[in-house]
């Protein structure tokens, strides 16, 4: 009994892909996927997404510091005292269009404060690739700007303008109260936060299969499946009768 309902459920397996490679319009391509991807992601700034997922950020040199999920509380020592001074930090996206118009100003600040030798450190995150800086800092939309000192974190939402920001972080930022810097997530949480990132454009390949389906899609489904329901159920009354005799003959014996 066993076998049979093993057999038949691999029948219907074997079914119901041969539909869906015969039938069923897949994504179109996997830029279109990852586009969708990246949107769905941050549904809470739609004005972030002027320029498509996967344009790789330019290459240059700068004195801002590179931070991820590996140095940024060893560089920053956000939760644990910040005496490595004050970080102005940036998460961005890749393929975000006000980070990239955002990246000169946010370099040629950071050049200036490393001339006059100013305590202000400038930094960067790459949000969309470190999800564990993601979920510790609650980044919903780029670019976020996070400046970390007196051992609290301040959101800078003013003008993007060199000017306003280098008046903030030079002391604009002491008037308000800030908030606690958050400690650094649970594996358990990071883990989870990757797996969504990862799942992202699966998923939607399948609403976008199921949505695209057409009508002789699913009657090809319906009809590849019920052969295998009443194969299914036909094992399953078997094995009831065969477990019933069993039963009487024990019960004789």
């Amino acid at each position: 009994a066993r076998s049979a309902r093993r057999g038949a459920l691999a029948l219907g397996l074997a079914a119901l892909a041969a539909c869906v490679a015969a039938g069923a319009p897949l994504a179109e391509d996997a830029a279109q996927v990852a586009e969708n991807a990246a949107e769905n992601e941050n549904v809470a700034d739609a004005a972030y997404y002027d320029l498509p997922p996967g344009e790789e950020e330019g290459a240059y040199e700068s004195p801002v510091v590179v931070l991820d999920d590996s140095n940024f509380e060893h560089l920053t020592q956000a939760s644990t005292g910040q005496t490595t001074g004050v970080w102005f930090v940036k998460f961005y996206a890749p393929w975000c269009g006000h980070c990239k118009r955002l990246e000169p100003v946010w370099d040629e600040l950071a050049e200036e404060f490393v001339a006059e030798g100013n305590p202000v450190i400038m930094a960067k995150v790459d949000a969309h690739n470190n999800a564990e800086l993601k979920t510790r800092f609650s980044i919903t939309g780029y670019p976020t700007l996070l400046l970390f000192g007196k051992q609290r974190m301040y959101a800078y939402h003013g003008l993007r303008g060199k000017d306003e920001l280098r008046d903030w972080a030079l002391g604009g930022f002491a008037r308000l109260s800030g908030q606690e810097v958050p400690k650094p997530p649970s594996s358990v949480v990071v883990l989870i936060r990757r797996f969504e990132k990862w799942a992202a454009p699966h998923v939607f390949a399948i609403q976008r299969t199921m949505a695209d389906a057409s009508p002789k899609f699913w009657l090809c489904v319906i009809v590849c499946l019920l052969p295998v329901a009443v194969l299914v159920g036909g094992a399953c009354v078997r094995a009831r009768r065969h477990d019933a005799h069993r039963t009487r003959v024990v019960k004789r014996d």
